[in-house]
């Protein structure tokens, strides 16, 4: 062995590499465990009176009444007005065709 390795083997366990970093890493994980425990805590020690549980009702400022909606009425769908207004789409569309291959319309 060398003179080197035989100091280190003599140093003392608390000027260790492994001793510091020990050290260093328990004092970290107790601040943040101190850190988090304080930020859950209530704010509020002082209140002795435990909160109680039951729901209040609230009671509006405003009074609402409630006005009667009125359905809306079912529009009757026979089957001529369909019809009629694809032959109206239709006429117009045949109408701008005439209109595009006299050249009166240009697009």
């Amino acid at each position: 062995m060398t003179r080197e390795a035989l100091r280190r083997k003599k140093t003392p366990f608390y000027q260790k590499k492994t001793f510091l970093i020990s050290i260093v890493l328990i004092l970290i994980i107790a601040i943040g465990i101190f850190i988090f425990w304080k930020a859950n805590t209530n704010s509020n020690t002082t209140h002795t009176t435990q909160p109680s549980h039951k729901i209040e009702k609230v009671k509006p400022k405003k009074k609402t009444t409630k006005k009667a909606s009125k359905p809306n009425k079912a529009q009757k769908v026979t089957k001529e007005q369909p019809a009629k207004k694809l032959k109206s789409r239709l006429i117009k569309n045949r109408q701008l065709l005439r209109f595009k291959i006299q050249g009166l319309i240009m697009t």
